[in-house]
């Protein structure tokens, strides 16, 4: 993110005017245990993206922070959208209908374009303070931590699974080819 703004930037700030959209994450918002790697790198996309507008502000380039919830993907294991999940298309569709708004963020050059993720946003800020809900908190952080690693196991007994077919599949072949170079061959004069 940082090389790709390093290289664009210039050349916007000669034309005067650009747009630069840093997608970020709920997971910034607070502090989340065991995806602490996750939630800091996400932390790290908002304030860069906050400082970096009030830099480039005066020179016509606009820098936005997209607050993102979940989105349809593989990576959030949604697949179907809900009023609460929309599809990529919907979503992209609510964060260019909504550029250079706030949109139900209290925080300066960010967006929750979409808005059930604006009233999400509001009902965890709210009510999701370490200091007065440390189980849930710990929880949350937990279990989206335990579905990822669930996710993983999927993956590797799919692996598992097709190498062993694989396998079997060549173990047939070669059986199958030596049948046939070990059958006697009789030629007629």
């Amino acid at each position: 993110m940082m090389n790709i703004t390093r290289l664009v930037v210039p050349q916007m700030q000669e034309r005067q005017n650009g747009l630069i959209i840093n997608l970020g994450s709920f997971a910034a918002m607070r502090s989340l245990p065991f995806l602490s790697v996750y939630a800091g790198t996400k932390g790290f996309v908002k304030t860069y993206s906050q400082s970096l507008a009030y830099e480039l502000e005066p020179q016509g380039i606009m820098v936005s922070h997209i607050f993102s919830f979940w989105v349809t993907s593989k990576m959030s294991g949604y697949r179907d959208p809900t009023l609460s999940v929309p599809s990529p298309e919907q979503y992209v569709e609510c964060v260019f209908d909504r550029l250079g708004l706030r949109c139900g963020s209290s925080d300066s050059h960010t967006a929750i374009p979409y808005y059930p993720h604006s009233i999400l946003n509001f009902v965890i800020s709210c009510l999701w303070d370490p200091m007065h809900a440390k189980d849930a908190h710990y929880n949350i952080g937990r279990n989206l931590y335990r579905l990822g690693q669930l996710r993983q196991e999927r993956r590797k007994s799919r692996q598992v699974y097709f190498e062993k077919a694989v396998d079997e599949e060549l173990t047939r072949i070669k059986t199958a080819e030596l049948r046939c170079t070990n059958t006697p061959v009789v030629l007629a004069a």
